[in-house]
């Protein structure tokens, strides 16, 4: 019976130990992202989420990235818009809004237009 505690005592051990060991590599990942603001200049990614910066998950790892400015204000092209991204509900749509977070577009269409250009949707996968 002893031999049975011991080694259910060990196997949880062991979990706590693997969870902690997640936890701190994560914090220490958080850190060491690059983040964006509104003019694209990466900054540490505390600083980022002290300023209400948001936590993006794409498939080369994690970034933080502050709100745009000029979040849903109403767009022709993209270089209108502090994030570059004037988005369009479809292709027929007639004026676009600027995007707040780049890192929201991941894994769906997004349709923007840039200069002198057609609408165009692209499928995003980062």
């Amino acid at each position: 019976m002893k031999k049975i505690i011991l080694i259910v005592l060990s196997i949880i051990l062991i979990l706590i130990l693997l969870v902690v060991s997640f936890l701190v590599r994560y914090r220490f990942a958080l850190n060491s992202v690059n983040c964006t603001n509104e003019n694209r200049n990466s900054s540490a990614c505390e600083k980022c989420l002290d300023k209400g910066g948001k936590i993006f998950q794409h498939s080369f790892g994690s970034n933080c990235e502050t709100e745009a400015k000029d979040i849903n204000k109403s767009c022709t092209y993209d270089f209108q818009c502090s994030k570059f991204n004037c988005v369009y509900e479809n292709k027929d749509t007639k004026k676009g809004r600027c995007d707040g977070f780049i890192g929201d577009n991941d894994g769906i269409m997004n349709c923007h237009r840039k200069f002198r250009s057609p609408v165009k949707c692209d499928f995003i996968l980062s």
